[in-house]
């Protein structure tokens, strides 16, 4: 019996499908839209998305024969993990880069390697400008507390993130150095990280920090008055 009730809920649920084709994709794309909101949007998820695409992709283009050496083959397991040390800026090789990959290898690897290291300015960026933002702007936030999460952030950041790429987010650290020296050839990281880092927090603080600050506050009506009109 529910095996029939199923096959009839089915059948009714295909044939409705079938009679009302703009109810059903106005469904799907309601559908999509509260997925894409849910997990497309997040930062983390665009964060993690951007290395994990740029790592497969990387590792990809190092499986390819013009990516190696004349008699060399590179396995999946190599090139995956070279690829994910050049996009994290570690430094580390199961193989000898310089006799193992070709100049295209090695160009592929240059290129991740100049990825990962603007991916990590605009990540430690954009968590600053977001802090600051959700800190300077939040309707919720505790002010008293935004001198801390602004310095544990920054620290953080200095600690951890800048070291892997010898940059600062203070502009006045690589600024500074390419006046005076007059070399402006390797500033186009740390410009590049900061400007999407900073732009990239803006428009997650302004869609998706700050609704949904505004619509978890508790909705106060207005009280009526306790003092009397003139006319009563």
């Amino acid at each position: 019996m529910d095996q029939d009730e199923g096959l009839i809920r089915n059948s009714h649920g295909a044939w409705y499908a079938l009679r009302h084709p703009d109810r059903n994709r106005a469904h799907m794309k309601n559908i999509l839209k509260h997925a894409h909101r849910r997990f497309l949007l997040k930062p983390q998820w665009l964060i993690a998305g951007a290395f994990l695409a740029a790592i497969l992709i990387g590792a990809a283009l190092l499986c390819l024969p013009p990516a190696t050496a004349a008699g060399r083959r590179t396995d999946p397991l190599t090139a995956l993990f070279t690829a994910t040390s050049a996009c994290c800026v570690t430094g580390l090789a199961v193989v000898d880069t310089g006799t193992h990959f070709t100049l295209f290898g090695q160009a592929v690897i240059l290129a991740l390697i100049q990825i990962g290291g603007i991916g990590i300015m605009t990540l430690g960026t954009f968590l600053l400008v977001l802090v600051v933002l959700a800190i300077a702007l939040g309707v919720r936030a505790v002010k008293d507390w935004a001198p801390l999460a602004i310095g544990l952030t920054l620290g953080v950041v200095g600690l951890i993130l800048v070291p892997l790429t010898g940059g600062a987010v203070n502009p006045a650290r690589w600024f500074g150095p390419a006046l005076v020296s007059g070399e402006w050839g390797g500033v186009w990281p740390y410009l590049g990280g900061q400007i999407v880092g900073a732009v990239l927090a803006f428009v997650v603080y302004k869609f998706i920090v700050a609704p949904g600050g505004d619509d978890s506050l508790p909705k106060v009506g207005k009280k009526p008055s306790t003092i009397p009109s003139p006319e009563a």
